[in-house]
């Protein structure tokens, strides 16, 4: 597994309030709890460029 942080304003997510924004690890690890995608693997998944 990739560990990366990016910067706030870098981060795909629209929950910018989320306490995990910016922080790809712990927004990895909390989504995949939940059998869900992250914003970024979401996006990756369509093609989508930025993550």
């Amino acid at each position: 597994m990739v560990t990366e942080k990016k910067e706030k304003d870098s981060c795909p997510c629209p929950k910018a309030g989320c306490s995990r924004h910016g922080n790809c690890e712990a927004c990895r690890e909390h989504h995949h709890k939940m059998n869900s995608l992250t914003r970024c693997e979401r996006n990756q998944k369509k093609g989508k460029k930025g993550e």
